[in-house]
């Protein structure tokens, strides 16, 4: 076809889109909603990619994690197992490994890591109010001893009817029935009635029968990641301190997720009071609400964790304060308490600020202050538990994700400390569990090898801790082993020098992670090293697969539509050639050839794909753009974390457009194949019928 031809067959396709304005308003609805669907959908999930990358790599995992080629689960870091921790296996010498990556060029930092499960004791009422009870009885002070006998008294009761909750426990017999028999004899009258007869003693059995209850009900599962702190707070953006202080230097110590702390940490009714205040910042309403109705209720039920908690001066103040607040000249501190935490939508800004003004300052409004030390107790590898105190400096968050339940997953401890609760050993402990193990004459042997080695022979002996790097001897037989390791403190080389389960790179330029992650796997084995290397997509488990899926669905619901468009275009352009059967003759007639033919009816759709296309992506386009300025806002928790932060912020870009185009171009002229061979095939006599 030459330029002539060319540029007639273009201005009769012009000609023909204004002239079929109907179908051509139709089809090019079709095209137009197709190509924004196409360039809005992809800039979103690209800027959710974006966002999601951001969050995870600035946070926890780095661009690559790095973990043992033996390792039974793959590595997920926000948790793909439904029970228990994932077993990845561990980096024997996390020292000659990162001195192998380090050595790859575009690698940044590389961070020893891991991460378990503990129970941390959230504090112990009883035994602050029996220290008070015991000073008192020292000073010989009997007002101030009759004060504390009273408020120990409550707090038992209040123990005792918890224990009582646990009925099928108790019914199972053992320890749990011999406590309910402590409980119940400290929670009776003839108890309290013979108090004084022995004052101390009776002090030691609530000391050594009753407040261990309150330890076991006060325990709180904590997800911890043990790290070279120092080396995690410079290496991941997102690191923030809130409260305290860094973790000095080659000293052991623990920092509370912020968000944890305030959620897990802190005193019951002062979380729930929280919790409700975050609901109605959202719109939601007592009046609307059930579930703002469900916990104002539970909240009230927990006044006594309050009251407990207040000496008799604080007590009458806040009595006497709650009277004027409330507006009753009479009334008893238990009964003004349910009453004030009976909130509505008219009371609730006014007592939660009288509450943290005038209450708050008299209770423990963290079981854990920053600054205390407590136990850490968590199962070894090898299986028996083991406690550890260690020192809280301070509170953390990942910036722009303190919504986000994943961003208040992790607490943090120091490499030595998660070393000795997981079990793991350095070379120097594996070297002196050696050496009592050969003074003792202790050997391991293979099972199939057992008989030789009792009854004579000799069998293949396997030393366990050398083996596996694990501390297999520290539990004695599985018993508990406490420890105070607060004030021990360690040569930071040491962080270096033991064993890992894992290690997060981050990298200078993260475009060339590909590149990247590829040359770190040869390293390793070119080292000896079976180490299996992840990007953090990967490591990130189920998370790290949200986006794909998200694209995954995005091209389903464009395929459907651009299927569905192609039968309407098809239907469309069918309809249309059955009524052009006149004028498409008569152009046979007077020489057109049948490619000339079927090259308009393509020829209009691309004029159509075009300005429709074209149009729809440029409004999508606009739409971006303005979103891109005020963000979409993250409607909870977990979108926060896909949008690594409280708003979303997508870009365009030229391939976006170009892409859409392409793409809505191709599935057009595809549905117009069919109509233009028809068109095509028209005779010219067919005219001349038209006209008989």
């Amino acid at each position: 076809m030459n330029l002539t031809a060319a540029g007639i067959l273009w201005r009769i396709a012009l000609g023909n889109v204004w002239r079929n304005r109907m179908k051509s308003l139709i089809v090019g609805f079709i095209l137009f909603l197709g190509t924004g669907i196409i360039v809005f959908g992809n800039a979103l999930v690209d800027a959710v990619d974006d966002g999601m990358t951001r969050s995870v790599t600035q946070s926890v995992s780095g661009h690559l994690q790095i973990y043992s080629d033996d390792a039974k689960d793959k590595l997920a870091l926000f948790g793909d197992q439904f029970a228990g921790m994932p077993d990845i296996g561990n980096i024997p010498d996390f020292h000659g490994l990162a001195e192998v990556v380090r050595k790859v060029p575009n690698v940044k930092a590389v961070i020893p890591m891991g991460i378990d499960f503990a129970l941390g004791f959230q504090g112990n009422e009883i035994d602050r109010w029996l220290q008070r009870l015991r000073a008192a009885v020292r000073a010989g002070d009997e007002p101030m001893i009759a004060q504390r006998r009273d408020e120990v008294r409550a707090v038992v009761e209040r123990v005792f009817n918890e224990l009582k909750g646990a009925a099928a426990l108790v019914a199972a017999g053992g320890e749990y029935a011999e406590d309910m028999k402590a409980a119940e004899r400290a929670a009776s009258p003839e108890f309290w009635a013979a108090f004084d007869q022995d004052r101390l003693g009776n002090l030691e059995f609530l000391e050594n029968r009753i407040a261990p209850l309150e330890q076991t009900l006060g325990d709180v599962g904590l997800m911890f990641l043990g790290t070279d702190l120092a080396s995690f707070e410079k290496n991941f953006d997102r690191f923030e301190l809130v409260e305290g202080s860094r973790v000095p230097e080659g000293q052991r110590g623990f920092i509370f997720n912020h968000g944890f702390y305030e959620e897990v940490m802190k005193h019951r009714v002062a979380r729930d009071l929280d919790k409700i205040k975050r609901r109605m910042e959202e719109g939601y309403t007592f009046e609307a609400d059930a579930e703002i109705r469900s916990w104002r209720d539970q909240m009230a039920g927990q006044y006594r964790r309050v009251l407990f908690q207040l000496d008799r001066q604080a007590g009458e103040r806040i009595r006497d304060g709650l009277r004027t607040l409330l507006g009753q000249a009479s009334g008893e501190l238990p009964d003004l308490l349910q009453s004030f935490l009976k909130v509505d939508d008219a009371t609730f800004a006014a007592r939660y600020a009288w509450f943290y003004e005038n209450v708050a300052p008299h209770i423990q409004l963290y079981a854990a202050q920053i600054g205390d030390t407590i136990p850490l107790q968590a199962y070894t590898k090898a299986g028996y538990s083991k406690s550890i105190n260690v020192k809280v400096y301070g509170t953390y968050k990942f910036k722009g994700l303190e919504k986000s339940d994943v961003g208040k997953m992790f607490n943090l401890v120091d490499m030595v400390t998660f070393r000795d609760l997981y079990g793991l050993m350095t070379p120097e402990r594996r070297a002196e569990v050696a050496a009592i193990r050969e003074r003792a004459g202790l050997k391991d042997v293979k099972r199939e090898d057992a008989e030789a080695a009792l009854f004579g022979g000799t069998a293949a002996v396997e030393t366990t801790a050398q083996a596996t790097g694990f501390d297999e001897f520290g539990g004695d037989g599985g018993a508990k082993v406490e420890r105070s390791q607060a004030d021990q403190k360690f040569e930071p080389t040491e962080i270096e020098r033991g064993v890992a389960l894992n290690a997060a790179v981050t990298l200078t330029d993260p475009t060339k992670l590909v590149e990247t992650r590829a040359a770190i796997q040869d390293a390793l084995k070119a080292a000896g090293l079976k180490m299996r290397v992840v990007d953090w997509k990967e490591a990130a488990g189920m998370m790290g697969d949200l986006v794909t899926v998200a694209r995954t669905v995005l091209w389903v619901i464009v395929v459907i539509m651009l299927l569905v468009a192609l039968v309407i275009i098809n239907n469309s352009m069918v309809i249309a050639t059955m009524e052009r059967v006149k004028e498409i003759g008569t152009m046979r007639a007077v020489g057109a050839q049948r490619s000339f033919i079927a090259a308009l009816f393509l020829a209009e759709t691309t004029v159509l794909g075009l300005l429709s296309g074209g149009f729809g992506a440029l409004c999508a386009a606009g739409g971006i753009m303005l979103w891109g300025k005020i963000g979409l806002p993250a409607q909870n928790a977990f979108m926060t974390f896909l949008f690594s932060g409280p708003r979303l912020y997508p870009t365009i870009t030229f391939s976006h457009l170009f892409a859409a185009v392409m793409l809505i171009m191709f599935f057009a002229l595809i549905s117009t194949l069919y109509p233009a061979v028809l068109a095509a095939r028209i005779l010219p006599r067919v005219a001349m019928a038209e006209e008989g």
